[in-house]
């Protein structure tokens, strides 16, 4: 039992949801008109408690110290500002929401900076602090007045050199197609789909094929006007791994919503890549029934 002076607590189990996925399971113990919240496995204290109380640095102090590193402007700080995000990571993870709200706009600007440094190092950190940061369901509500940005800024991160960064573009991408409201997300997309060149068409098509495969299908349906004419030309695009990438976020979408809903979107497509299409389709199914299937690719 939970002793409070002067107060009978009471134990209750929240859950945070976010179209119809849990975000965050968090415990809270009403005292009084007060309540003191923590996450599963932390133990109790204020979630919002900017110091910790063992001598070590409070969550407030560690953010003020990582936004004047990543703002240092001193060459050969590298180690220092690799040190600095990954601090972000932790903070992203278990710091204190209070310090994010405060801080959020001000980090989010040095994190796009930082973005365009010439240290992979620090580049992939940067995708991967804002993956944790688009875990954290309280911080959510503040990437929606950001939405384009970010999108854009991921997206053009699949075109680093290194496979490091372009391993956390890809993680964050599927995260922001998993987090962000998927009308928002389509919006951005619709175009870059259409227009962008490669390798950026490609990955906006792969973030495409994330968001299909996480939200309800009625969702997706109703996108289908929106997403079917990028898809159908990028199949006819010259790279072989766009028109590939496409091909598997039809079958995506043929797995989530079915072929009647597909059907009147496929008119436009010559009868050659419609049979190509349908050897795809066949083979998911296939997969997704538990039998073996061929390990060999038809070509694109």
């Amino acid at each position: 039992m939970y002793e409070f002076q002067g107060y009978k607590p009471v134990k209750c189990t929240v859950v945070t949801k976010l179209y119809g996925k849990v975000l965050i399971e968090s415990e809270r113990i009403v005292i009084g008109e007060k309540q003191c919240s923590f996450r599963r496995g932390r133990g109790c204290g204020l979630d919002d408690d900017l110091g910790r109380g063992d001598g070590q640095e409070s969550d407030a102090e560690v953010m003020s110290g990582v936004i004047s590193e990543l703002g240092n402007t001193d060459e050969g700080r590298g180690v220092e500002k690799r040190a600095a995000l990954t601090n972000l990571i932790r903070l992203a993870r278990t710091g204190s929401t209070l310090v994010w709200n405060e801080n959020f706009r001000a980090v989010l600007r040095l994190l796009l900076e930082v973005l365009t440094c010439e240290d992979s190092g620090q580049r992939s950190l940067v995708l991967a602090v804002l993956t944790e940061m688009m875990r954290r369901s309280p911080l959510v509500h503040h990437f929606l007045s950001f939405s384009e940005l970010i999108i854009l800024r991921v997206l053009n991160a699949h075109a680093d050199k290194e496979k490091e960064v372009l391993r956390a573009a890809s993680i964050c991408a599927g995260t922001v197609a998993e987090i962000l409201p998927p009308e928002v997300v389509i919006r951005v997309l619709k175009p870059l789909i259409q227009m962008a060149e490669y390798p950026v068409n490609q990955a906006a098509i792969k973030m495409l094929n994330k968001l299909v495969e996480a939200h309800q299908p009625s969702i997706v349906a109703a996108a289908l006007p929106e997403i079917m004419p990028g898809l159908i030309k990028a199949y006819d695009n010259k790279e072989s791994c766009v028109r590939k990438a496409s091909v598997f976020c039809m079958v995506a979408l043929h797995n989530a919503i079915g072929e009647e809903a597909m059907r009147p979107h496929l008119d436009a497509l010559t009868g050659s890549k419609l049979k190509l299409l349908n050897l795809y389709i066949k083979r998911a199914e296939t997969q997704n029934s538990g039998a073996s299937s061929p390990k060999s690719e038809p070509p694109m």
